[in-house]
């Protein structure tokens, strides 16, 4: 297994991580009302497991750190997951390990780990962090990993103490400092130790809703790995950077997040030369080559908010050999 063997022999300056979603916690009560059964509050939880070598210059060994993200937001997002590994990152470098190179192994969650604005956090490794990131993805099974044994340790752990009333965990927060308090390792902070844990606490509005725009990553089901690679310089001044994907133990180039190489498109037909707008959010990306021309603003039809182009227009949006995307 390649996660096996890069943790077995993880280069210098290198790190590793394992993350994954947990589900849920409910945070019930010992003696409770019966309504309460209705209302409990739940916290989110996440573990990056990280392998590093130790900052020690004395030392040779791989510290196993396990680093888990307890928060009041419940939206299982790619944005949290970019907010949880930038905090990682944080927390690792503030410990003085030096790091080249960033692996990422996960499953394959669309909505957390394998999908666009993933794949273009990785591409912007470098200008984020300072080094480059690889992401790795297990297939599709119901395996455990190091990751499920953490979020584990912690639910289980709590459960037991609110059960014996040595604790009462209300919400989010009462986790995360039950978790600080009796699960952090080492417990003393001084002891030079290989084998850690700590606790993060993320509370609801931290995670950026919008912070970059994503392209399309056509065949991301398909593949299991993807590389940052070289930087491009962007129409603006700005850079970007390239990617590469990993399918069959084959390398192939995929697209560029060069600004101004792809289009947006939100209209839709729905008649005889008139369009109108979707109803919900609908965009699509293109090479600039499939682009035929620009486009007049086009007139209100009708009162049902749909619109018309020129004549002109039409004989170009409807010419046989130009079954392209049109930039409006």
């Amino acid at each position: 297994m390649q996660f096996d063997k890069l943790r077995n022999n993880l280069p210098h300056s290198w790190v590793l991580f394992c993350m994954d979603y947990g589900q849920n916690y409910n945070c019930h009560f010992q003696d409770e009302a019966q309504s309460a059964h209705w209302s409990y509050q739940q916290a989110t939880i996440t573990s990056i497991v990280a392998y590093y070598h130790c900052p020690d210059d004395q030392c040779s060994e791989v510290t196993r750190e396990s680093m888990v993200f307890i928060s009041d937001d419940r939206s299982h997002d790619h944005k949290a997951v970019h907010h949880f590994v930038t905090l990682a990152n944080e927390h690792i470098s503030r410990q003085g390990v030096q790091i080249n190179r960033e692996i990422h192994f996960s499953d394959g969650a669309g909505s957390q780990y394998k999908n666009k604005s993933s794949f273009n956090d990785a591409s912007y490794g470098v200008k984020d962090y300072g080094f480059p990131v690889e992401k790795h993805f297990f297939g599709s099974r119901h395996g455990k990993g190091p990751c499920d044994g953490e979020i584990g340790v912690l639910k289980k752990c709590a459960a037991v103490a609110v059960k014996g009333r040595q604790v009462i965990i209300r919400d989010a927060h009462d986790l995360f400092k039950y978790g600080q308090n009796f699960l952090s390792l080492p417990r003393d902070v001084q002891e030079h130790s290989h084998a850690k844990r700590t606790f993060f606490f993320v509370r609801e509005g931290e995670v950026l809703t919008d912070f970059r725009m994503d392209a399309t990553f056509v065949g991301k089901r398909s593949n299991y790995a993807l590389k940052s690679g070289m930087s491009l310089e962007m129409a603006d001044g700005q850079e970007a950077d390239a990617t590469s994907s990993e399918a069959n133990g084959q390398t192939k180039p995929t697209y560029t997040y060069a600004k101004g190489s792809f289009v947006m498109c939100t209209w839709q037909r729905c008649g005889d030369n008139l369009y109108k707008w979707p109803s919900q959010r609908d965009v699509s990306w293109e090479p600039r080559e499939n682009v035929v021309c620009p486009l007049d603003f086009p007139d209100l039809a009708n009162k049902r908010e749909q619109f018309r182009f020129k004549k002109s227009d039409l004989t170009i949006i409807e010419k046989p050999s130009s079954s392209r995307t049109i930039s409006i």
